[in-house]
C-alpha cells in the first residue's frame, strides 16, 4: 500500500482546510494533527485505521482535542471501542454518516459506533442531501452539499459535496467551543454545547443542524 508523506489524494487537505483552514476555517486557530491511515488513492485498511486511533488515544489531550473522522469502513468492533475509550478520556470523536442512501449507519464505524457523534449533510436550502446514509445514530446535521475549500495544488480551490464536509464543520465548531471554555469539557459538555447551539428546522429528521 503506498503512502506518502503528503496528502497526494485531497480529501483530507479539503476537509482539515474546513475545520481550521485560513480561508475557509471555522476555527481557525485550531492546532490541526495529520494522522495518515490512508494511502495515496484514499484507501486503507479497518488495522491503520486502529493503529491511528491508538496514536490519538496516547498523543491527544483530554477535555481540550476533538477527533475528526470524515470516512467510514465495515463495522468494526475495535474501532468502535476505541472511540468509546476516546469518549471517556473527554475526547469527542466527530464522524461523517456516509453518503450511501442505502445504507444504514450502524452496518460501519466509526458512523455506527455508539459513543460518536455523527454527522450528516445538508445543502444550503437546509435541504436533505441526497446521498446520505441513514440510521437513528445520526446525531446532527451540517452543511455538506457545493463546499468550497483547499485543494492540493498551489492556490486550488476544490469544489465537494457529502457528508465528510458536514462532519468537518461540526468538528470547526466543536473545536471554537474548545478553545473558548475556560476549562477542559467533558466529551458530553461538548456533546450539550454542541446539541444546544444547534437550529431546529421542520422536516429535518431529528431536526437540528447548525447555522452556516
Amino acid at each position: 500500500m503506498e503512502f506518502s508523506e503528503t496528502d497526494e489524494h485531497g480529501h483530507g487537505t479539503h476537509i482539515a482546510a474546513i475545520i481550521g483552514g485560513r480561508t475557509y476555517g471555522v476555527a481557525k486557530l485550531v492546532t490541526i494533527v495529520s494522522i495518515k491511515a490512508f494511502n495515496t488513492r484514499g484507501k486503507g485498511s479497518s488495522d491503520n485505521v486502529i493503529k491511528a486511533l491508538e496514536w490519538v488515544a496516547q498523543e491527544a489531550v483530554g477535555g481540550r482535542s476533538v477527533v475528526n473522522m470524515s470516512f467510514r469502513c465495515p463495522r468494526n468492533k475495535s474501532i468502535d471501542k476505541l472511540v468509546t475509550d476516546l469518549f471517556n478520556n473527554n475526547i469527542l470523536s466527530i464522524v461523517a454518516a456516509g453518503n450511501d442512501r442505502n445504507q444504514n449507519i450502524s452496518y460501519a464505524s466509526p458512523s455506527g459506533a455508539p459513543s460518536a457523534y455523527t454527522v450528516a449533510a445538508i445543502d444550503d436550502m437546509n435541504s436533505f442531501f441526497v446521498n446520505n446514509s441513514r440510521g437513528a445514530g445520526i446525531r446532527v446535521y451540517a452543511p455538506g452539499v457545493r463546499i468550497a475549500s483547499a485543494g492540493i495544488r498551489q492556490q486550488n480551490v476544490h469544489v465537494a459535496s457529502g457528508t465528510s464536509m458536514a462532519a468537518a464543520h461540526v468538528t470547526g465548531v466543536a473545536a471554537l467551543y474548545l478553545s473558548t471554555n475556560a476549562g477542559p469539557m467533558t466529551s458530553q459538555q461538548l456533546i450539550q454545547m454542541l446539541n444546544a447551539n444547534a437550529t431546529q428546522i421542520p422536516g429535518i429528521s431529528r431536526g437540528i443542524i447548525f447555522n452556516r
